[in-house]
C-alpha cells in the first residue's frame, strides 16, 4: 500500500472512527451511562440485573432515583458500593425523625419505617457552617471522615479535627437524604448518614416510573 493509499485509509476510516469513540467516551463520561442493576433496593421497573440509563446532567431532585455510592457500608473506603436509592431531601431541607415517621421541611414522608430515635438534621450546602451534637453527629460522621481523612476524629460523641474538639462544621460539599424504596433494604442514609453531591452519580432517566 503506497503512501497516498495509507493516507486515504486514515481519513476514510481511521480517523472517523477514532472520533466517533472520542465522542462516545466523553457522552459516557459527561452525559448519560448504562449500568446493570446490581441491588434489590428498589421495585419495579429498577429490578434486580435490569439494563438501565443513568444520567448526569439531571439534577438529583427530591422524587427522583439516583445512583450513588455508599461510603463507609463495606471495609474497603477505596470501592464503595453503588446503590439505587430515592432522594427524600435535598441540600438546605430540614428533616426530623420522630416514631411516628419521617418529615421532610414539616411534610410527612408515607410509607417511612417507624424509629424509635427522636433528631433533627439540617442537610448542607457547600460552605455551610452547622452546629454539631451528638445525634446529628451520626448523619454527618461519614461525610465529614470523606472530606477530611485522618485529620479527623470521632470520641464521646463529638468531632475532633487536628486533635483539637470543635461544635460546628463547614462542609466543603453539597448532601441529600436518600432511601430505598423497599424500606427492609439498604444500604441508604440510614444506615451511612447523608450523601454528597460527589457520589451521587446520576439520576435514572430509563426506564422510566411513567
Amino acid at each position: 500500500m503506497d503512501a497516498q493509499a495509507k493516507r486515504n485509509l486514515l481519513l476514510r476510516w481511521i480517523l472517523p472512527a477514532s472520533i466517533a469513540l472520542l465522542v462516545l467516551l466523553l457522552i459516557r463520561l459527561f452525559i448519560i451511562f448504562p449500568i446493570r442493576i446490581g441491588g434489590d433496593t428498589m421495585p419495579a421497573p429498577y429490578i434486580l440485573g435490569r439494563i438501565a440509563w443513568v444520567s448526569r446532567v439531571h439534577t438529583p431532585l427530591p422524587g427522583r432515583v439516583v445512583l450513588f455510592h455508599a461510603h463507609g457500608y463495606t471495609a474497603d473506603s477505596s470501592h464503595p458500593l453503588q446503590v439505587v436509592g430515592r432522594v427524600v431531601a435535598a441540600p438546605g431541607d430540614k428533616l426530623y425523625v420522630d416514631p411516628a415517621g419521617l418529615y421532610i421541611n414539616g411534610r410527612e414522608l408515607p410509607n417511612h419505617i417507624s424509629q424509635q430515635m427522636r433528631y433533627h438534621l439540617q442537610l448542607p450546602h457547600k460552605g455551610e457552617e452547622i452546629l454539631l451534637n451528638e445525634v446529628n453527629l451520626v448523619a454527618y460522621r461519614e461525610a465529614i471522615h470523606q472530606e477530611l481523612g485522618t485529620r479527623a476524629s470521632f470520641s464521646s460523641g463529638a468531632l475532633f479535627v487536628d486533635g483539637h474538639r470543635v461544635s460546628s462544621y463547614v462542609f466543603l460539599r453539597s448532601y441529600y437524604w436518600i432511601l430505598a424504596d423497599k424500606v427492609s433494604s439498604g444500604p441508604d442514609s440510614r444506615h451511612i448518614g447523608i450523601v454528597s453531591d460527589k457520589d451521587v452519580q446520576g439520576v435514572f432517566i430509563w426506564p422510566s416510573e411513567h
